[in-house]
């Protein structure tokens, strides 16, 4: 996947977040009917990307708010190895034969 695709699904897929988190601010609890596309759009993550890449992914996606939160991961040398979408995207490109 290149990386003008990667980045087009990644922000869409948080586009789609976002909506559904205004929405939910809002009153409107689409849990139950959103469900089923994060479980499609996971399973077909998942046939992309071997695990380490995956992991890298929904760290980045979930637990770093699709970089938002500015968290960072460095490698045990210290190098950033994943601080936005363009260090990510490397970094699981050089995972992809792992």
């Amino acid at each position: 996947m290149k990386y003008t695709e990667f980045l087009k699904i990644g922000m869409t897929i948080q586009k789609l977040s976002r909506r559904s988190q205004s929405l939910y601010e809002l009153g409107l609890d689409l849990v139950e009917f959103e469900n089923d596309y994060y479980v499609i759009i996971t399973g077909l993550l998942k046939q992309v990307f071997n695990e380490k890449q995956y992991d890298w992914v929904d760290w980045f996606f979930w637990e770093n708010d699709f970089g938002q939160k500015g968290l960072e991961a460095r490698d045990e040398k210290g190098k950033l190895i994943c601080g936005g979408w363009e260090e990510l995207y490397k970094h699981i490109e050089n995972l992809k034969h792992n």
